[in-house]
């Protein structure tokens, strides 16, 4: 496996990188100082590998390969892209379950989360995010407690079918 990593806009200072192997994966941790971000990138050693946890400092994440991005070194990502994935956890805290095996990319802004969904069977996915105002899956609005979506104990519950989804939610 070739891994390139590409940034135009990469310092030339304050940006270093740290490689790791766990049982399954490479892990590597990318700290870009400068901007107070640090991002972590979960590849499988292998390229047929079935789905299996992975411990990394205070993170667990059960799935094929992930990219999860901190800011200004707290532990409540700022953005996280999974793919094959079924579970993230940080510090004990769940952000994000699927019943399924799924490819999902969420970008937290300081009031809206954007996520993006490939699901290949119908899948509930539970994902930790303040309590939402306005939900809009594929641009239409979805009302709370009607079976597509519910907010429950800080988690969006969606039940989504087979399909790609892009899910805006105002906080």
């Amino acid at each position: 496996m070739k891994l390139a990593l590409l940034s135009p806009r990469a310092p030339q200072v304050g940006f270093y990188y740290n490689l790791t192997k766990t049982e399954s994966h490479l892990v590597f941790k990318i700290d870009r100082a400068i901007e107070e971000k640090v991002d972590y990138l979960f590849f499988p050693k292998e390229e047929q590998i079935s789905r299996r946890a992975l411990i990394s400092d205070k993170m667990t994440f059960l799935g094929k390969q992930a990219w999860i991005t901190f800011l200004n070194n707290e532990m409540y990502p700022s953005k996280f892209s999974i793919k094959g994935a079924s579970s993230l956890e940080i510090e004990g805290n769940h952000f994000c379950h699927v019943s399924n095996d799924a490819n999902i990319s969420v970008y937290f802004y300081e009031a809206s989360v954007l996520i993006m969904l490939e699901v290949k069977e119908d899948t509930t996915v539970s994902l930790k995010i303040s309590r939402p105002i306005q939900i809009l899956i594929n641009g239409k609005e979805t009302i709370k407690g009607q079976g597509i979506c519910d907010f429950q104990n800080g988690m969006l519950k969606l039940n989504l079918e087979k399909g790609q989804y892009s899910v805006a939610v105002t906080l």
